[in-house]
């Protein structure tokens, strides 16, 4: 069942089919001791095998961008109301009261509110119900056109006038217009003051001071006293070449994208890949970060205590263009996880996570294949040469690296090993309280679609075409040719999700039976493969002066290449043994220096037969990281 469920001493849990229990304390950060509730047995279990007694959701299986932009924005107009309340987690009748001034409500409707949100902890279920006029905007253009000049000249200045004070403004001037004008209530003048940048708010109103702040500072940041109260999440090109696994010829440089716990600087999750940073890879560590670790220990054979998981409160990252994707903003905003992206060429506020990506970077020139940091420090070494780590062993390496070294090694700025300090956070000891409590994502296949790019193709009769590739299924039928529902003129678009990682399906989005299909190649003689072999293929393609919008080009390219490396490989290797050969006989013909390991001539076969190929390419097919 989606949601988010906040495992806590007294939280009512499920184990073991429909059986209740209630959980009565932390073991560890990822273990709780629980009681049944019918027969008083007590036992620790993992939290990742416990089903959260979660109320069930008004979402169910909407998509999140299948929701109108406006219903999205009222529900998170209440949730920034909201929000004080649940991060101190109980309120008095005093708090019910302050809140619903703020929104201009009664206080009933804040307890309904909560009582919403509650069903799941999601923004989503803050939305109104669906209304016969929904998309019929309310307010004449007249209105509007009052209401933002009062906001901007009235009640943005110094003189720090009160929104109610400003709705009278805005009722004078839509009185006093030819012909007059019927005001907007106070609740909306309100909502529409709320939507506004609370930053801009407090430099118009107060001053640049007040906006300071709000800025995002390190050590002065909300919520960073606390396991998961901000992730930080950036992205490196490593210095190093990895290799095929089935040739160990060089196939390129990869990317890390991390996310780092500000407060306990253990890696909260990671995600290795070789296509560009973009919103696929920021959602996939996004996802590993709040997902439990087990399955990562589980396929990189280690035993080491990984305790990260459950939701952040905040995400910071930087302001390039691959973390600003609409189904990452909506993605966190579902799921009550707040973005905070820092200004251009400001790294002191990303400094927990830029100095870590500094120190792994030092660890791994030591690597053979390392490219080093620049020409100047690499100097003559041979990277692509020496190479020998393919994805698999280096995500191995790069594991042990961070889960049993740098995670029990301790931490300069803290003074303690990283997941002494997150075990801490979690538990407390004899001098901290700690929190006490986990809010773990109910839905994991859920979690991790929501965090998928989305395209919004039209169905045709031959199916669906992404990037000049066909997909079809009998589920597609009946939306052949359908038409926009509110532009009669246009095509209908369809939500679709895709795994860069095997382009060989997408997820398709039945916006009637709100749940998502599985929609494969139309040809489905054709091979999986990855996004990063596709753009391969076309820029192959364009070298050869060739159209790629055909998708029986695209896969005989696919082949073509495929051979032209294999007849590579062989001949490159071919003429590797012939130069071993010749050598070997030069040195048989010669006499052999005194004490030399010149190789008998039994040897010499052998010798030849173990020349690796160093054949660069840049098309080879790899084998990422387990599939999303």
């Amino acid at each position: 069942m989606t949601g988010i469920a906040k495992v806590v001493a007294g939280a009512i849990v499920k184990l073991d089919g429909n059986r209740e229990y209630i959980v009565r304390r932390f073991e560890t950060p990822t273990r709780v001791e629980i009681r049944d509730m019918d027969t008083n047995e007590v036992k620790v279990v993992p939290l990742e095998h416990l089903r959260c007694k979660v109320p069930a959701s008004r979402r169910q299986n909407i998509d999140l961008d299948a929701i109108a932009e406006p219903r999205l924005d009222a529900a998170q107009e209440k949730y920034a109301v909201l929000k004080p309340l649940l991060d101190a987690g109980k309120w008095t009748p005093a708090d019910i009261d302050a809140a619903a001034m703020q929104a201009g409500v009664a206080r009933s409707t804040i307890y309904r509110w909560l009582k919403d949100f509650q069903q799941g902890n999601l923004v989503s279920n803050l939305m109104r119900k669906r209304r016969k006029d929904v998309g019929i905007q309310r307010l004449p253009p007249e209105v509007e056109k009052i209401m933002r000049e009062v906001i901007t000249d009235y009640w943005l200045t110094p003189e720090r006038r009160s929104a109610t004070r400003a709705h009278r403004e805005v009722k004078r001037l839509c009185w006093n217009a030819s012909p007059r004008l019927t005001p907007p209530s106070l609740p909306t003048f309100i909502a529409r003051i709320a939507k506004m940048d609370s930053k801009h708010v407090a430099k118009r109103r107060v001053g640049q001071p007040a906006e300071d702040k709000l800025k995002l500072v390190d050590g002065t940041v909300p919520f960073a006293d606390r396991p998961y109260g901000i992730l930080q999440i950036d992205h490196t090109l490593m210095d190093i070449q990895l290799v095929d696994e089935e040739r160990r010829i060089p196939i390129g440089r990869p990317w890390l994208t991390l996310a780092i716990d500000v407060y306990s600087r253990m890696v909260a999750g990671y995600y290795i890949s070789f296509d560009p940073p973009g919103t696929l890879g920021t959602g996939i560590c996004v996802a590993n970060a709040i997902l439990s670790k087990k399955s990562l220990l589980s396929r990189l054979g280690l035993s080491n205590e990984y305790p990260c998981m459950g939701k952040p409160q905040i995400i910071h990252m930087d302001n390039a263009r691959e973390f600003h994707g609409k189904a990452l903003e909506r993605a966190c905003l579902e799921y009550g996880i707040d973005l905070v992206f820092r200004k251009i060429k400001t790294p002191r506020y990303g400094a927990h996570i830029e100095r870590y990506l500094g120190t792994l970077g030092g660890e791994i020139h030591a690597l053979p294949g390392t490219t080093f940091s620049n020409s100047n420090e690499r100097g003559n070494y041979d990277s692509e040469g020496r190479a020998a780590l393919t994805l698999k062993e280096f995500e191995l390496w790069l594991g042990n690296v961070i889960i049993g070294l740098y995670h029990n090694r301790e931490h300069g700025g803290t003074g303690e090993e990283p997941i002494r300090r997150y075990t801490r956070g979690i538990l407390g000891d004899a001098k901290t309280a700690g929190v006490g409590q986990v809010e773990v994502v109910t839905d994991e296949e859920r979690l991790r679609i929501d965090f998928l790019p989305l395209f919004e193709p039209t169905v045709q009769t031959y199916g669906i075409k992404i990037d000049h590739i066909c997909y079809h299924s009998d589920v597609l039928r009946r939306w052949v040719g359908s038409v926009d529902p509110k532009k009669k003129t246009e095509r209908r678009k369809f939500i679709c999700r895709r795994d860069p990682r095997d382009i060989s399906s997408i997820l398709f989005y039945d916006p009637d039976a709100e749940t998502y299909f599985r929609v494969p190649y139309r040809n489905m003689a054709h091979p999986a493969i990855s996004l990063w072999e596709l753009r391969a293929i076309r820029a192959h393609l364009r070298e050869q002066g060739k159209k790629d919008a055909d998708e029986d080009v695209i896969f005989r390219a696919l082949d073509e290449m495929r051979r032209i490396e294999e007849e590579a490989v062989r001949a490159t290797a071919k003429a590797r043994r012939s130069q071993g050969a010749r050598r070997s006989m030069r040195r048989r013909d010669s006499p052999a220096p005194a004490g030399s390991n010149a190789p008998i001539e039994g040897d010499l076969k052998e010798a030849a037969d173990g020349v690796e190929s160093p054949l660069p390419s840049s098309i080879v097919p790899y084998d990422e990281i387990e599939r999303f």
